[in-house]
């Protein structure tokens, strides 16, 4: 098994393979490619996690439709009962007040 090692330098990346430094340029176009896809996932990720912080710390309400509980009895032949509106929290995001804060 051959080790590769992949370093920046002056925003490129190169290769360390075996004992030979850097590549044919397909291996390097593939190494490029596969490191900036690498960084955009971790960009992405990180804006999710934002947006997650964001829905944990929204303002809630009690759910109109199970009244808090999480489920409906009269449907538990449907997905165990579980409402579908809120997905099982018994609370859902106060839109009136994220526009409130919005406007603000």
């Amino acid at each position: 098994m051959v080790e590769v090692k992949i370093t920046e330098v002056e925003g490129k990346y190169q290769a360390i393979i075996g004992d030979w430094t850097s590549g044919p340029p397909s291996i390097m176009r593939t190494v490029n490619r596969r490191v900036k896809a690498q960084q955009k996932l971790l960009a992405e990720m990180e804006e999710r996690e934002v947006k997650m912080e964001w829905v944990k710390n929204a303002p809630k309400k009690k759910c109109s439709r199970c009244k808090g509980k999480g489920y409906l009895a009269a449907y538990m032949h449907v997905a165990h009962g579980v409402c579908y509106k809120c997905g099982g929290d018994g609370e859902v995001i106060d839109q009136r007040k994220v526009a409130q804060n919005d406007g603000n």
